[in-house]
Parts: C-alpha cells; structure tokens; sequence
C-alpha cells in the first residue's frame, strides 16, 4: 500500500496505509507530520487511525471544491473538515489562485494525540501554505485509495 503525502511548505503530511479492509470500507492508517530541515520545533504526532471510503472521497472533493473553477480568484476559508472518527481535523483556508499551476492557500491539519474516550481531545498540528498543483494531486491519491474499497 502507498503511502499518501501532501507535501506544504516546511511539512509533509503522510498518510501510511497499515490494513486495507475492502469488504468493510476502511483503512487502517498511521499519521505522521515530517517537519523539514530549517523548521523550528520539532512535532512527531505519529498516530493510528483509521478512516472509512466515504470520508476519503468527501476529503478529495472537499479540497477540490475549496480551489474552485481553473480561473484568477480569491479563496475564503472553508469550513473545517472532521471524518467520522476525529483521528484527525483540517481546514483549508484563505489563498490566490492565478490557475490549477500558479496558486497557493493555507491549510491547518490536526492529528488527534490519542487520549483516552474519557479525557478532552488534544489535537496537535501545523497551519501551513499548499501549492493548487499539490493539492490537487493529494485529492487524487485520497481518489485512488478509495477505489481500492468497495
């Protein structure tokens, strides 16, 4: 199984698929943010998690739909994205798109620390800026992991 990365500005977001279960619908993942040489701080959220179909194909058109048409335009925040197991949250957020090649917007990604059901969620992550181009080929990937579901 592949590994999924949405390479941003100083961090790589990966999604490293552990157990594919296509008769039910999900995969088991591990959730990892690489920070690049030169970042300050260091974050090492490695965490498992799993996430369904369904929200593998609302995270792609989520992206999609937050780029918008392949024309100039201004990006507002959309709202944040939550799949059903919380193991993780992002919301894109505002940008400048001269074309699918030539734009950028910021995302801010969450991986849940993985307390326990009784205790408040702590989410760590990063918000950073996102090539269009980048985006676009992430979604596709989340896509293709999805067709290998039933």
């Amino acid at each position: 199984m592949k590994e999924i990365t949405l390479k941003t500005l100083g961090v790589s977001i990966v999604i490293r698929p552990t157990r594919l279960e296509p008769d039910h619908g999900f995969v088991d993942f591990e959730h990892d943010m690489r920070m690049e040489i030169g970042t300050r701080g260091h974050v090492d959220p490695r965490q498992r998690c799993r996430i369904y179909k369904a929200d593998l194909l609302k995270l792609a058109k989520y992206i999609r739909l937050h780029v918008g048409e392949d024309l100039p335009h201004g990006i507002l925040p959309s709202p944040v994205f939550y799949p059903l197991e919380l193991d993780f949250n992002t919301q894109a957020l505002t940008g400048e798109i001269g074309s699918w090649e030539d734009g950028e917007f910021s995302i801010r990604w969450m991986i849940s620390s993985g307390r326990s059901d009784r205790e408040p969620s702590v989410y760590i992550g990063c918000e950073t800026m996102v090539d269009v181009r980048e985006a676009l080929r992430w979604a596709a990937d989340l896509e293709r992991l999805a067709a290998e579901l039933k």
